[in-house]
């Protein structure tokens, strides 16, 4: 039995590294599914294949969640059967999810209500794919004592299974990257002519929504005066062209353009008017950008408020005036892409 252990454990940081990456676009991948599936919005499915954010999220849970995988691994191990190794890791994968939605709702129970039971699928079958991985046998050795009747070859199904859902994630979420690369020199131009005062339109741009809003005056003399409530007034932490880094963050005064993506979890937000009619929302603050899913609420320049969940201003995409009412939206590059 020393034997059939000591092979398991031989080269135990690169089994880790491997099954934790391919686990976690398995949870990522179901995640999003899953939120799609209770939005409705089934069309963000094929927007999500073509985009970066995929890739991000898992990348950035893989930094944090690799060290104290390896910890819980080397624990697991000494488990004597390999169901229960696997079941281990699943109700682990499960109560990280719990954790992580409490992390993303900031203690919101009516919104942990209504993702509760995806985020612990998702979790519970990365878990199982994690464990499956790492019982996967890569290459013929003694049977291990007291592992049971479980043959080598279900054994090895398994961890195949787990791989290849882990690979289609792994896979799904490289397509993204390519087609941002693909159509980083591609813009669109749009005629502004129509678009009248406090009247929002919105198109997509590389797959991602992006506002164009028309300024008033009045509007733009609001958000002229100082702010003490607004986390960066200045956009000194937030993405957004050179010539549109000023107060009203634009190119031309009375034309606002952003992306319509929350910067906390990428919701999207609503636009009011008068900072009414969106249930939660402060309609003391005036016109605004307001997220129902956490509360994020914004500007009319994008610029968010101190207390609320998103940490930078909404980002403004490259563009550029042609003409007096045409403006030409550029797609992103991979770097601007990733930072947004």
């Amino acid at each position: 039995m020393g034997e059939g252990v000591n092979q398991v454990r031989a080269f135990p940081f690169i089994r880790v590294v491997l099954a934790l990456l391919l686990a976690i676009q398995v949870w990522t991948w179901l995640r999003l599914a899953g939120a799609i599936w209770l939005s409705g919005a089934f069309e963000h499915l094929a927007v999500l294949v073509k985009s970066v954010g995929p890739l991000k999220i898992s990348l950035e849970a893989f930094w944090v969640l690799v060290v104290p995988t390896l910890a819980v691994s080397f624990w697991v191990q000494r488990v004597p059967s390999m169901g229960g190794r696997v079941l281990a890791y699943t109700v682990l994968g499960a109560a990280v999810a719990l954790l992580d939605l409490i992390s993303n709702a900031g203690f919101n129970w009516a919104f942990i209500g209504h993702q509760l039971w995806v985020y612990l699928i998702s979790g519970g079958v990365a878990g199982l794919a994690y464990g499956a991985m790492l019982e996967l046998r890569w290459r013929a050795r003694p049977a291990v004592a007291g592992e049971g009747a479980l043959s080598e070859g279900r054994r090895n199904l398994l961890g195949t299974l787990g791989v290849s859902l882990g690979g289609a994630g792994l896979l799904g979420s490289l397509a993204g990257p390519l087609y941002v690369w693909r159509n980083r020199h591609r813009y669109i131009d749009v005629n502004l002519g129509h678009l009248k005062e406090d009247q929002l339109m919105t198109l997509t741009v590389a797959n991602k929504p992006v506002w164009i809003l028309r300024r008033s005056p009045e509007v733009i003399r609001l958000l002229e005066q100082e702010n003490p409530q607004l986390f960066d007034p200045h956009s000194e932490h937030s993405q957004q062209p050179e010539q549109a880094k000023n107060g009203l963050r634009s190119i031309r005064p009375e034309y606002f353009i952003a992306y319509g993506i929350c910067t906390h979890l990428g919701c999207a937000p609503v636009y009011s008017r008068d900072g009414e009619g969106n249930e939660g929302a402060d309609s003391s603050a005036g016109p605004q950008f307001f997220c129902p899913c956490h509360g994020g609420l914004f500007d009319l320049a994008g610029r968010v408020y101190s207390g609320t969940p998103p940490p930078a201003n909404l980002v403004v995409p490259a563009h550029s005036f042609v003409s007096a009412e045409v403006v030409r939206l550029y797609f992103p590059s991979l770097a601007e892409a990733w930072r947004g």
